[in-house]
């Protein structure tokens, strides 16, 4: 009986973890998203691995880069026919519009994304190593929201969270919800670059709430 049972718990945890690629229908079914609708925004939404300080900005070192530009993974099978077709636009638009690659795991790829629907919406900060996670629960599967995601996995933080973003916004702590006050911690730019690039008060990655948390200090502040 205890046998039978380790069996079926197994045979649950195999079932559940059920891993699969986006297909050519999935692609097709991407050209009929409408890419304006945007949830919630994301809490707590960027994960740093323990061996990983948490630095601002871009990753600048190869070691934290994904090799030429590929990212393998495998996607849960959780995900139905329209979250698989938002997710596949998201995937066509990095691989439309910049030199990322977004592709299906092969048996030799040791480092790899896992996208499955975990607890809420956050992903594993640039390439850590092995398996990581993005976890894009059911509220979370829209355009912006998954783009959002897979630029974290690139290696791109939240641009309020760069180390010189003082002389461009001041944060509004109290206005921050409950759980959210790491997204809006400052970072340390050990091993990253802003690549030259000024503060984009428009960038994807700054993320937006119903209550200002952020006003302008910034060159901005009096257009």
């Amino acid at each position: 009986m205890l046998l039978r049972s380790s069996i079926v718990f197994l045979f649950t945890i195999l079932f559940a973890e059920a891993q699969e690629f986006l297909t050519s229908q999935d692609f097709f079914n991407a050209q009929f998203v409408d890419t304006s609708k945007h949830v919630k925004p994301n809490v707590n939404d960027v994960r740093y691995h323990r061996r990983r300080y948490r630095r601002g900005s871009v990753v600048a070192l190869e070691m934290d880069k994904w090799p030429n530009g590929r990212i393998p993974y495998l996607l849960s099978s959780a995900y139905s026919t329209e979250q698989r077709a938002v997710l596949a636009k998201a995937i066509s638009s990095y691989n439309a519009k910049t030199c990322i690659r977004f592709v299906p795991k092969q048996p030799t790829d040791r480092d790899y994304v896992m996208i499955s629907k975990l607890e809420g919406c956050y992903a594993d900060f640039a390439r850590v190593g092995g398996r990581q996670q993005v976890s894009l629960a059911d509220e979370c599967v829209d355009y912006a929201t998954v783009i959002h995601e897979l630029m974290h996995v690139i290696g791109f933080i939240h641009e309020h969270q760069r180390d010189d973003r003082d002389g461009f916004v001041t944060i509004l702590w109290s206005n921050i919800i409950e759980g959210a006050n790491t997204d809006f911690d400052k970072l340390i730019s050990t091993g990253l670059s802003h690549y030259g690039e000024q503060y984009d008060y428009f960038r994807r990655l700054t993320i937006r709430k119903r209550r200002s948390v952020m006003v302008l200090t910034g060159p901005r502040a009096g257009s």
